[in-house]
């Protein structure tokens, strides 16, 4: 793939331009000269030896940003296929193993501590902490991703040192793997489901009436006709558990016709701030804002030439919607599982069913990143989003890079997850078999 010098240029200015005048939270990086890195990009992109290179700079640009949903996707025939004998997760503080080749003596979970012979911590600042959001330590990137990234930057033989023994593979050899044993719960695998979509979720209803929502996708539209063409199915249930732990996003229009069965009437979903700017009070900003000027501004000019001059002036709305044609109201108590994978428009509806108190939170502390970014074309059918809105909290609370924190703490030990068992799952299932007790009692 051949990318013209006209077209580096256009790609990497298309991002320049689109984030100095829409990203949501340059009030929040103020050491960062964004013109002054747009041309110390410029050369590294026209000097890239081909387009993985150059879409390398691209992302490494857009990682200045520090947000989780600002970012480069790189066109499909760059995508490197994932064919080694081993997988990573992000568990316990940590980089792990998930799946291992077959026979090879490494336990399962064994902590990762070199790549090639590179001390993890050393690999991770030259190879990944760069071209990706890392904000703070236990959202780096998405939690599996070390494995992707290692098959990207190695292309021969890689070797993995961890605390349970060193294992070598051949990029692009595949093979067979030893695999995490799935997690799961006697009470969960009895009740067959009565919906269910591989792009996104699973509905069902336990034998002591127990409707159980995994919700593993927000980008499925289909939720909304399974759950409401099924509601006979679940709406006597005693109580409901919504399983968001592997939900990293989508879309929250997906998600609001399940938000809406358990409120009656509109819904308070999130308080959000955009960007405000108006050329005409940045135009004053050019002649008056350096030396504090502002003879004939009215004091809501002057402010405004002040804000937008420093990037801190936002539009600021509540997001408050009521789904119209939704078939039942279910009063009965909620449980959500939430976890560190929890994220962007999953973190929507938890936030949603946490803050209103309609939802009793069982797991660990969500993600930390939402947003809705606004889309450009790059060279060769690749694209980039910048984030355009501050997402809060109902109740004002920012949680970019801190994540929503559950009312029950817990979360799947090492030996847990050997064992197959699902202990945030049985709390959860322990936390909701409690509220329902409760609400039926005179």
């Amino acid at each position: 793939m051949n990318i013209t010098l006209e077209e580096r240029i256009e790609g990497l200015s298309r991002i320049w331009s689109t984030a100095k005048y829409n990203f949501a939270r340059w009030d929040e990086l103020t050491g960062l000269d964004w013109d002054a890195e747009y041309r110390a990009a410029l050369p590294r992109v026209i000097a890239a030896e081909n387009a993985a290179e150059y879409y390398a700079e691209l992302s490494k640009f857009v990682a200045l940003l520090r947000d989780g949903h600002s970012y480069v996707v790189a066109p499909d025939e760059l995508s490197c296929p994932y064919a080694a004998a081993f997988s990573t997760m992000y568990m316990w503080g940590k980089h792990v193993v998930y799946s291992v080749p077959k026979g090879c003596g490494v336990p399962l979970f064994s902590e990762i501590l070199a790549v090639n012979g590179a001390p993890l911590g050393d690999y991770l600042r030259e190879k990944v902490y760069p071209f990706m959001w890392h904000e703070k330590e236990d959202s780096k990137f998405y939690y599996g991703q070390l494995g992707y990234e290692i098959i990207c930057h190695e292309p021969g033989e890689i070797t993995i040192d961890t605390d349970g023994g060193s294992f070598t593979v051949v990029n692009g050899a595949g093979g067979e793997t030893d695999e995490s044993p799935e997690m799961t719960n006697p009470v969960y695998g009895a009740a067959a489901p009565f919906a269910r979509s591989d792009a996104g979720y699973s509905l069902r209803v336990t034998s002591d009436g127990i409707g159980i929502f995994n919700i593993w996708s927000c980008g499925d539209p289909t939720l909304r006709d399974a759950l409401y063409s099924n509601v006979e199915k679940y709406i006597g249930c005693r109580g409901f558990i919504i399983d968001l732990r592997d939900n990293r996003g989508g879309s929250s229009h997906n998600v609001e016709p399940l938000a809406q069965l358990f409120f009656d009437g509109e819904i308070f979903a999130e308080r959000a701030y955009s960007p405000l700017y108006i050329p005409e009070f940045a135009a004053m900003a050019q002649y008056r804002y350096p030396e504090n000027r502002y003879d004939g501004l009215t004091d809501d000019e002057a402010r405004l030439t002040r804000e937008i001059a420093e990037h801190k002036s936002f539009r600021a709305a509540d997001y408050r919607f009521r789904v119209k044609d939704c078939p039942a109201y279910l009063p009965q108590p909620v449980v959500v599982l939430s976890s560190c994978r929890t994220a962007s428009a999953g973190e929507s509806l938890l936030a949603m069913l946490k803050y209103q108190d309609r939802a009793v939170i069982v797991g660990e502390r969500s993600y930390g990143s939402t947003g809705q970014p606004i889309f450009g074309e790059l060279p060769r059918g690749g694209y980039f989003g910048i984030c355009t809105m501050k997402c809060t909290l109902p109740d004002g609370f920012d949680y970019n890079n801190v994540g929503i924190a559950p009312h029950i703490e817990i979360e799947n030990s090492r030996e847990d997850r050997l064992n197959g068992y699902d202990r945030v799952f049985d709390k959860g299932l322990e936390a909701l078999r409690e509220l329902a007790a409760r609400a039926v009692k005179p």
